[in-house]
């Protein structure tokens, strides 16, 4: 098993709530083939399919694997935001 990257991740997500890879595309402001390159390549680190493939007019639905992956897409969201809210106080010393 190969590793991912957290922006597979984000695009993820991003498919699902949308519902399509083409709004995905839009809000990441790129091509559909790269978002489409990103679910490809985060399905093959994990072996599984994460989103059904409906035709151009259904919208895209998360498998029960996607379903899952979801879940843990969220707590790392969650994670990542105590994060970086945690590391404010230290900002101002960066940029001095």
């Amino acid at each position: 098993m190969q590793g991912f990257k957290l922006i597979q991740l984000q695009v993820f997500s991003k498919v699902i709530e949308l519902q399509t890879f083409s709004a995905a595309a839009e809000y990441f402001g790129v091509t559909q083939p790269a978002i489409t390159f990103h679910v490809k390549e985060l399905e093959e680190a994990l072996g599984v399919c994460l989103i059904e493939r409906p035709n151009k007019s259904m919208k895209s639905k998360p498998t029960q694997a996607g379903e899952e992956l979801l879940k843990h897409v969220h707590k790392i969201d969650g994670a990542i935001s105590m994060m970086r809210a945690s590391m404010e106080k230290y900002r101002e010393s960066v940029s001095e």
